[in-house]
């Protein structure tokens, strides 16, 4: 009944707690049913609901049995079943009877029936506002009521673009017109109409041989694309089957992707000058490159020289000093 699980007893905040207590106090019971352990998820609707359930239906002008078989009714035509059990259960320890319930059934199925038929479903208009398909339920039926006929002594409906797409929708709705689905994908599975006892049915592929169904509601062969046909008699259609359309996005490929699987190619003359910009770019930066090596070897050359130098003078001055000596 709930998807958030149902709070036992046991589980309960005291504020839950609290407005258990009281349900099965005013209710003389030791149980609590599971529509309230769902409400229990949120304590402040619990709370909520359980005040107007007891206010309301706590006896006043109607009794507590007629307040209950209300209820009953209301639930059944919103086909609640969990309502029903629980308000039918709890209308017979108020006092219902069998006579009570079958009566109390019959009323509701009356009035049901009667609301649908005054106030049918409006299913198309005119231009002008006023209703011109009308849909009745009528026991399991439906009845579907033109309100105005299309003989030129009535009225123009016949000569109104609207009238045969009207027609021929509701001969569909009714089942007079069985319609076939017209586009497959490769694989998919055809569902093939019912066909009278001993007509013998097949498809017919774009290609090879006819395909006998053998009594079976689904068509399954249909790996090949193309236009397929039914060689049934009695209800004969045809059908197309293609690819995927992911299998036929056709997006370009980039040029580099087509170089580098070695494909020979003639560029735009766009790509050409990008190309050469780029190439020049290239060399420009190795250029660069090299001048910056360069300037690094003058430098260290400079710098040995002068090592060279400060050595052979410092060799010089020794020399020198011991000649003296």
């Amino acid at each position: 009944m709930a998807t958030l699980g149902l709070i036992e007893y046991k589980d309960a905040s005291s504020e839950v707690r609290a407005v258990y207590d009281d349900i099965m106090a005013t209710r003389k019971t030791d149980w609590i049913n599971n529509f309230w352990k769902a409400l229990a998820n949120d304590p402040a609707t619990l709370k909520r609901t359980w005040a107007d359930i007891k206010q309301i239906m706590a006896p006043g002008a109607l009794d507590a049995l007629t307040k209950e078989l209300i209820y009953v009714a209301v639930s059944v035509t919103n086909q609640c079943e969990y309502c029903i059990a629980s308000h039918t259960s709890s209308a017979r320890n108020k006092g219902m009877t069998d006579d009570m319930f079958r009566e109390l059934m019959a009323v509701v199925g009356m009035a049901n029936e009667t609301n649908r038929l005054a106030n049918p479903k409006i299913l198309a208009r005119f231009d002008k506002g006023d209703p011109a398909v009308l849909q009745l339920a009528v026991g399991k039926g439906t009845l579907l009521l033109l309100t105005a006929g299309w003989h030129p002594a009535d009225s123009q409906l016949a000569l109104s673009s609207k009238f045969v797409p009207i027609l021929y929708s509701l001969l569909q709705q009714s089942g007079s017109i069985k319609t076939h689905r017209s586009q497959y994908l490769v694989g998919d599975n055809v569902l093939v109409a019912s066909t009278p006892t001993g007509d013998t049915v097949s498809i017919q592929p774009p290609q090879g041989a006819p395909i006998p169904l053998n009594g079976a509601d689904h068509f399954t062969d249909t790996a090949l694309p193309g236009i397929y046909a039914s060689s049934m008699a009695s209800n004969s259609w045809r059908f197309a089957v293609n690819v995927p359309p992911e299998e036929s996005k056709t997006a370009p490929i980039p040029i580099e992707e087509l170089q580098r699987l070695g494909l020979p190619l003639k560029l735009p003359l766009s790509h050409q000058v990008q190309q050469l910009e780029q190439k020049k770019r290239l060399e420009n930066v190795e250029l660069e490159a090299r001048q910056k090596l360069w300037k690094w070897l003058i430098v260290a050359a400079l710098v040995v020289l002068m090592l060279e130098t400060w050595v052979a003078g410092y060799v010089s001055r020794r020399a020198t000093a011991g000649a003296t000596v």
